[in-house]
């Protein structure tokens, strides 16, 4: 009987435990749809060729998408201690938002206002 009471905390040692995935890691798919962003909008202004943000976009997303199983798949248990952390509380925010709103909207925005606008933007003449 003592060789298998010496067993059993081995087995539950080699027992596999996934890496610990905090709601902080989702910063880096963020940045990278930013730096996606920022080439987008570098295509018409330096002629950088678009395959970059595409490529940027589609590692942000294939990023984004692994980490949510991954965190996920920690439990409800852990999600929910990471919503009462001090520190990795404003992070949990960040999984379920919308991939849309990755992109800023300023590359999509015309180069000139509007004529009804330019009476607002410059000042008054006499």
């Amino acid at each position: 009987m003592s060789v298998i009471a010496k067993d059993e905390p081995l087995r539950q040692q080699e027992r596999f435990r996934p890496p610990r995935v905090p709601p902080n890691l989702f910063a880096i798919a963020f940045g990278i749809a930013g730096l996606a962003g920022t080439w987008h909008a570098a295509v018409p202004v330096l002629g950088t060729p678009r395959v970059v943000s595409g490529a940027l976009d589609i590692l942000a997303t294939a990023l984004w998408l692994v980490l949510v199983g991954a965190y996920l798949a920690q439990g409800r248990r852990v999600i929910l201690s990471d919503l009462r952390h001090p520190v990795l509380s404003p992070f949990v925010s960040l999984p379920p938002s919308p991939r849309s709103s990755w992109r800023p909207a300023w590359p999509r925005m015309p180069s000139r206002p509007p004529a009804r606008w330019s009476s607002c933007s410059s000042p008054s003449r006499r």
